[in-house]
């Protein structure tokens, strides 16, 4: 859809502070295009399209582009996945893999934000207080699941937890609550396994009735803090229906139970 002049559909978009998307009002235009643009909101990049034609990579607010916007950006496609600001790929949804297509825009100094600093790695120092431990579970549930290397996963926790990052094996085991919850269609289970404890774990999904859903882990674990990612199927692949949801974490010295919502 284009707009004309004078259309109620003209700054009528969602408005995200610090966040430069490209448009040339008080807020994004509701519609296809830009009013008087010819690059499309949605759909394939066209031909020469940058991502500085669109969006700013300074996700965290902060003037500068960092690793830490990566950890900003996937906090936004969590909170609002229909948000064009987050379809950094252009393929018409957000999924994880726009979040690498950020990181690598970063990392290969291919963002259009020229003026402003540019550092190698993250500093959420101003942006760290904001997060909440769903948040941060969130985060490493997905940096887990978006194939990176070591350098770039350890580049990525060092801006989620800077200085306050903790070493050493846990002392107890745990099984926190899931995050977001309620939850659709996909959400993280965090757990630790404390020294001296490894062992054969698993951690199912059962529905209310006692019937199990699927298994997400059902092998060896050393100590230390894991989590894992649910996409809301079962074991056969076939999308479970709203509802409470358990799910248990069974280890030779422990067991642990809590509930979940799935909610569409």
């Amino acid at each position: 859809m284009r707009l004309v002049a004078g259309s109620a559909a003209v700054d009528a978009g969602l408005f995200i502070p610090n966040v430069n998307s490209g448009y040339t009002g008080s807020a994004p235009d509701l519609g296809a295009y830009e009013l008087g643009s010819q690059v499309p909101h949605y759909g394939p990049r066209p031909e020469g399209w940058s991502p500085g034609a669109q969006k700013s990579c300074d996700f965290s607010g902060d003037s500068r582009v960092a690793i830490d916007d990566v950890i900003a950006f996937l906090l936004v496609g969590r909170d609002d996945p229909a948000n064009p600001l987050v379809d950094w790929n252009r393929d018409g949804a957000y999924t994880i893999a726009d979040a690498v297509a950020l990181l690598i825009d970063i990392l290969n100094g291919a963002c259009p934000d020229v003026s402003l600093q540019l550092a190698s790695t993250g500093d959420l120092s101003a942006f760290r207080p904001g997060l909440s431990q769903e948040d941060i579970r969130y985060i490493e549930g997905m940096i887990d699941l978006m194939n990176l290397s070591s350098e770039q996963q350890d580049a990525l926790r060092l801006a989620l937890y800077g200085e306050d990052l903790q070493s050493g094996a846990p002392k107890a085991f745990s099984l926190e609550q899931n995050a977001p919850n309620p939850f659709n269609p996909s959400t993280t289970i965090s757990y630790t396994v404390p020294e001296g404890s490894g062992g054969i774990l698993t951690l199912k999904i059962y529905d209310l009735r006692g019937r199990l859903v699927c298994t997400l882990v059902d092998g060896l674990r050393g100590a230390g803090s894991y989590t894992v990612f649910w996409d809301g199927n079962d074991d056969r692949g076939r999308a479970a229906a709203s509802g409470v949801y358990l799910y248990r974490l069974e280890a030779r010295d422990f067991i642990g139970v809590r509930k979940m919502v799935l909610l569409k």
